[in-house]
């Protein structure tokens, strides 16, 4: 039996060929010529103007240096990663939805979140250090880096020390290959310490939701402020799993929508949530909302805060209570406060 070609794709456009090879230009803008014999898909040579997927033998897109997946833009990142870091990186690990191919093809993916595993956060450029909570706008991309280092991983106080992220689920991000794409060197993965056995901490998971409200709340640009709510929803979405089953293991939208589809089957009184996730899906996917927005994002607020205060979530809340949580974190949620203040 014949050895199964390896295969990997790019698009462009077919510029000229001959009777044996092919020149395309590539998204990149790149010309590149390839043996007729190393491209497997059905391409049609004579549209000249027209942008085709080709399916073609790594061997040639290796040799050429070219992305096996026909993404340019995250090679550039990788390498650009790469030659920064040099022998301190460990590995690279792409999460979120641009990792994400269960999701529609029109998914919003200008948000890359990338995670760094290093040797030694101290041999970290100072530069990058202090950047690490901001995005770094790369091609139209906004594009996070995480750094971590596998002692970190294994201790829960280091790693809050150090980290901006919530521990537990950080983990599961790494641990779990469905959470994570390893983009470069060694998958540390069977390194990490058993996740089963820590436990979540759900005031800080619920702090990160209030974050992105708070966000959408304070942003002037609509579409920037729809963003930051659908992350919002998506997170609270998450924070709903993970309560009502911590074995719960996945990251990723198209599970956290499926498992709370059969959650609110059982657990009436968040059934709302899946009104909200359908708004925040569509801001994602299409750009739109079905109803008025500030009206969603109100809705959406207290529906949180009323589950809050009748103790339908981790903890029950007073008033005043509630209110003392929101000063804890992230610089108080002033906004928010103001919003509790006024619906009491």
């Amino acid at each position: 039996m014949a050895e199964q070609k390896k295969l990997g794709k790019t698009t462009g456009i077919v510029v000229k060929g001959t009777s044996k090879a092919v020149l395309l230009r590539l998204q990149s803008g790149r010309e590149v010529w390839f043996p007729r014999s190393s491209i497997q898909s059905k391409n049609d040579y004579t549209l000249t103007e027209t942008v085709q997927e080709f399916l073609i033998e790594t061997w040639i897109l290796e040799k050429n240096d070219l992305p096996l997946d026909g993404d340019f833009f995250l090679q550039k990142v990788k390498t650009s990663i790469k030659e920064y870091h040099k022998e301190n990186l460990i590995a690279l690990y792409g999460i979120g939805s641009y990792f994400n191919s269960e999701l529609p093809s029109s998914w919003d993916r200008s948000d890359v979140d990338l995670i760094l595993i290093m040797k030694s956060i101290e041999n970290i450029p100072k530069d990058a250090w202090e950047r690490r909570f901001k995005s770094r706008d790369i091609d139209n991309h906004d594009v996070y880096f995480g750094y971590n280092t596998i002692e970190m991983y294994k201790n829960k106080e280091t790693f809050k020390k150090w980290s901006g992220a919530n521990y537990k689920w950080a983990l599961m991000d790494i641990k779990y290959e469905e959470n994570s794409k390893l983009l470069y060197g060694e998958d540390i993965r069977d390194r990490l310490p058993d996740i089963d056995k820590i436990k979540f901490d759900y005031d800080d998971i619920l702090a990160r939701v209030l974050y992105h409200i708070e966000k959408s709340l304070k942003e002037k640009d609509e579409k920037i402020s729809r963003s930051k709510f659908s992350k919002a929803v998506f997170k609270f979405s998450y924070y709903l799993c993970v309560f009502f089953d911590e074995s719960f293991p996945y990251t990723s939208i198209i599970k956290i929508i499926s498992k709370l589809k059969s959650v609110v089957q059982i657990v009436k009184n968040i059934q709302k949530i899946i009104i909200f996730l359908k708004e925040a899906v569509n801001i994602r996917a299409k750009g739109i909302i079905s109803e008025d927005f500030a009206q969603i994002r109100e809705a959406f607020i207290i529906f949180i805060f009323s589950l809050l205060i009748k103790g339908g979530l981790h903890k029950e809340f007073t008033t005043a209570e509630l209110n003392m949580y929101l000063v804890k974190f992230f610089g108080g949620f002033p906004l928010l406060k103001r919003f509790l203040k006024e619906l009491n």
